[in-house]
């Protein structure tokens, strides 16, 4: 199940996400995925702070959720690393869990 929840707008659901949760993401422009710590989890957006490859250097990414809305974003996000969520990407039935 994903972390959308649609009344008369469309939000983050908050009860799924959370900051400190693990994540794991790829903007439909990039070529691979980042994996990051959620530090913000708000109803419009998502704040991933990740390290830059090769450095000790630190990044910070906002989704937002009309992006996530548009398929721009695929996610995958944990808080246990064990329960492994996702959003917008397709899992086949042969894949191992």
């Amino acid at each position: 199940m994903g972390i959308l929840v649609t009344s008369q707008n469309t939000f983050f659901d908050l009860d799924k996400i959370h900051k400190s949760d693990f994540i794991r993401l790829k903007h439909k422009s990039w070529e691979s995925y980042e994996n990051g710590l959620v530090v913000k989890a708000a109803r419009e957006e998502i704040v991933v702070l990740y390290l830059l490859p090769g450095t000790n250097v630190h990044s910070r990414i906002t989704v937002l959720v009309d992006d996530v809305c548009n398929e721009e974003w695929e996610i995958k996000w944990s808080s246990d690393l064990e329960n492994i969520e996702t959003e917008n990407i397709e899992v086949e039935s042969n894949e191992d869990p």
